[in-house]
């Protein structure tokens, strides 16, 4: 999981008293507009300091200040090991633990020492921790997130030139579990040519993240300064906290990655999958039942996905599994397209011929006739909203915990410092 979702294109929208000619902030702080303040909700954030417009630039920070897997590798003992086989992430994490190791020494110790020195990610849950997860697929995920560190480790491990460096600086599992946390939950992932890169960037990292905010509006490389640059995404007033998006991210994606979730998400979506039986008469029905993919935006999610579609040639051998994959959000809770493939799946080969004759009289394909929200049949319906609320019940009976008692356990614990505002 990734703490911020690629983001559009920056385009900032400065106001004409931020950057002088050539085209440098002219800022005169290092922290722009905001300043470091400890909020009583969200913990420690960035507040303005003084009341700024929508658009205005809140903070920029040079690339040769941030973390990035090319100052990393030419960081002297990185540098070294050239031949080595290095992730982004893993070498940012070990320029982040060698510097570390300097201590003050380091040009970086003040910003290492802004660094949280324990996350609330699940890399860090105990077995009885991650068993409050169980009914949801983020228990799965977090495991493989943790499984991913370890094989990433042992990856390292198994390379002689960095094995011999991580010992000689007494580098163990936990100090790299702790960089690998900081990179996956600090850093940004922002367009850099046509590439995405990470830049973990001091003072930008204290940022908050809303659902207020939209997704890619906030922050983005500017590449003519070299700079990570901040603008306001509403109006705030002097002392007033402000926020960044950290992307479309549902809150299991925040806590893996953050160690943090929402009392209220608009990101967040239940799950559900269907697996419908697909012959060669009914292959046609059931790509068309798809709906129209919207234009690219990091607004919402998409709500369907193809997971196994088999070809005309793959149906040659008999019928074959046909999986699509459903987003249910308290904004669209009951998709068309997940109610048009319920109806199908529940059409008998005798049915399915029935309809086709009656939606070739009426001059409609029947894919366009299941895709409406008028019911095709009552008995159809009743039969097809009996099946999915059957499969929300076993969703809902394989968490530990009733809804009911996950709110009032919510509403005794104190707000966790540090979160985010929804």
């Amino acid at each position: 999981p990734e703490r911020l979702t690629p983001v559009r294109r920056f385009e900032p929208m400065l106001s004409m008293s931020t950057v002088s000619e050539d085209g440098c902030s002219s800022l005169a702080s290092p922290w722009g507009l905001v300043e470091p303040y400890d909020f009583p909700d969200t913990g420690r954030g960035l507040r303005c300091v003084r009341a700024v417009a929508e658009g205005e630039e809140l903070l920029a920070v040079p690339l040769e200040e941030c973390w990035h897997e090319m100052a990393a590798r030419r960081a002297p003992e990185l540098a070294a090991l050239a031949d080595a086989s290095l992730s982004e992430t893993d070498a940012i994490a070990l320029h982040l633990l060698l510097e570390r190791a300097k201590g003050d020494g380091s040009e970086r110790a003040a910003h290492l020492r802004s660094m949280p020195p324990v996350y609330d990610s699940t890399l860090f849950w105990s077995e009885a921790e991650l068993a409050h997860l169980r009914g949801s697929d983020w228990l799965d995920l977090a495991r493989r997130f943790a499984e991913e560190l370890e094989a990433d480790w042992a990856a390292l491990q198994s390379q002689p030139a960095v094995a011999a460096l991580l010992s000689r600086h007494g580098l163990g599992i936990e100090a790299y579990r702790w960089a690998y946390a900081t990179v996956k939950s600090r850093a940004a992932e922002v367009g850099m040519g046509d590439e995405k890169k990470r830049l973990l960037a001091p003072r930008f990292d204290m940022f908050n993240h809303s659902t207020a905010v939209a997704p890619g509006s906030s922050h983005g490389y500017d590449e003519a300064r070299q700079q990570l640059v901040v603008v306001a995404a509403a109006p705030y007033g002097a002392g007033e906290q402000a926020f960044i998006s950290y992307g479309g991210a549902s809150n299991g994606s925040l806590l893996l990655g953050g160690g943090f979730a929402l009392r209220r998400n608009r990101f967040d979506a239940v799950e559900v999958t269907l697996t419908a039986k697909c012959d060669a008469r009914r292959w046609l029905l059931l790509m068309m039942l798809a709906p129209e993919a919207p234009p690219p935006s990091q607004e919402e999610p998409p709500n369907f996905e193809y997971l196994q579609a088999p070809d005309q040639e793959q149906l040659r051998d008999g019928p074959k599994p046909f999986v699509t994959r459903h987003l249910l959000t308290a904004a669209n809770p009951l998709p068309p397209a997940l109610l048009a493939y319920v109806r199908a799946e529940r059409l008998s080969d005798v049915e399915l011929e029935a309809y086709e004759k009656k939606a070739k009289a009426a001059g409609t394909p029947l894919w366009e006739a299941l895709r409406s929200p008028a019911p095709l049949d009552a008995a159809l319906d009743l039969a097809a909203l009996a099946a999915l609320r059957r499969v929300l019940a076993d969703k809902l009976d394989a968490y530990p915990t009733t809804a009911e008692q996950d709110e009032a356990f919510l509403d005794k614990a104190e707000p966790d410092a540090g979160a985010a505002h929804e």
